[in-house]
């Protein structure tokens, strides 16, 4: 993620934790959820939260401890993006679209997760599809209807990752020799780090990874960060769903 970088706009005011204040100097005033870059540390980017009179409240993504007051920001009018698209399959992101599986970046075909869809719901729908995921005590007892939430609640060790595995697996494969539409995007929320590297480990060696997307916001990454990691996920959906008429299994682990 490396925006073009124009004049300065303002100086940094006040640090509060990952909330960074910018006393604004000019008349180009930045957009709300734009990166702002910080002098000398092209690597550091503050995004806009909002305004409070002369000032621009912004949230120090990296929590780095290089941000001082005094030092002058710029913009970059850019946003934070993720890939979308069929180079992402396959992949594992965080939640600014860096590489967590040691791969190459993807710097095409990118785009800003703080965007709405515009898209029409399934609940518009007069016609119910239900969404058979080759699972008899879930088709039978509790069929998934496309379109719709459904939580999946339990303790360490019931069967909820199998379960997960189970129904990318079922869902993906290709049928009848054709090329499946489906595809699953798995957006982890906070995810702990071994459980979300036995996963992906566990889809590679069953060769189901090829038609899931992963997002991960872990715990070891800032607040900002893990909660920009549900809009990054549901931006890569979006784009299949919308440009490419995909139906899409997207996983949240864990919802609260």
């Amino acid at each position: 993620m490396k925006p073009q970088i124009a004049s300065w706009v303002g100086t940094i005011a006040t640090i509060r934790g990952l909330t960074v204040e910018i006393e604004l100097t000019s008349e180009d005033k930045p957009d709300t959820k734009e990166l702002l870059a910080v002098e000398g540390h092209p690597e550091i980017f503050l995004e806009v939260n909002f305004f409070r009179g002369s000032r621009a409240i912004c949230l120090n993504l990296t929590n780095s401890s290089l941000v001082r007051c005094g030092q002058r920001v710029s913009r970059t009018h850019e946003k934070v993006t993720v890939p979308v698209g069929p180079a992402t399959m396959g992949r594992v992101f965080n939640a600014l679209g860096e590489p967590l599986d040691k791969a190459e970046p993807i710097l095409e075909n990118r785009r800003p997760i703080t965007v709405p869809s515009g898209t029409k719901s399934y609940r518009d729908s007069s016609k119910l599809e239900l969404l058979e995921t080759g699972l008899k005590v879930i088709d039978f007892l509790t069929p998934f209807v496309k379109g719709r939430k459904i939580g999946v609640i339990g303790g360490a060790g019931v069967g909820k990752t199998v379960l997960t595995m189970e129904m990318i697996h079922n869902v993906t494969q290709s049928k009848d020799g054709e090329e499946s539409k489906s595809l699953s995007v798995y957006c982890g929320v906070g995810e702990r780090i071994r459980e979300g590297n036995e996963l992906y480990e566990t889809l590679r060696d069953t060769d189901v990874l090829k038609n899931t997307v992963m997002f991960f916001g872990q715990m070891d990454a800032t607040p900002a960060i893990r909660s920009m990691v549900g809009p990054a996920a549901a931006t890569a959906a979006e784009y299949f769903r919308d440009e490419e008429g995909r139906d899409i299994l997207f996983f949240v682990d864990n919802i609260y």
